[in-house]
């Protein structure tokens, strides 16, 4: 099942302490990967006079807020629905049952 039209998907690592085990320090740290890539997309653009594509901003959510606002969809159809909706979409805590009692909306890393 395709979910979305293009989707990276990136694997990396980053020692970090206890202190910076929270959602904050993810954010800064996903926040300054989206401002590389949004400065790579400067670059094509200006190199190359291909029109940039990408939303100005990346949307934080989880799966309780996607369940929320597409409660009948499965998981790949509300992810392709945040795309749409919002253009980037970053989705903090998959893997977790969702509050009621909901399977998780995948298991790919809790």
């Amino acid at each position: 099942v395709t979910h979305s039209n293009v989707a990276e998907q990136w694997d990396w690592e980053l020692r970090i302490s206890n202190e910076q085990r929270n959602k904050e320090f993810l954010k800064k740290i996903v926040l300054k990967i989206w401002a590389i890539i949004k400065d790579a997309e400067r670059m094509v653009t200006s190199n190359y006079g291909i029109p940039p594509s990408l939303p100005a901003d990346l949307k934080f959510t989880d799966p309780e807020e996607l369940h929320g606002l597409w409660p009948d969809a499965d998981v790949h159809e509300r992810e392709t629905n945040a795309v749409r909706k919002w253009g980037a979409i970053f989705i903090v805590g998959m893997g977790w049952p969702l509050k009621d009692g909901s399977a998780p909306e995948e298991v790919r890393s809790p």
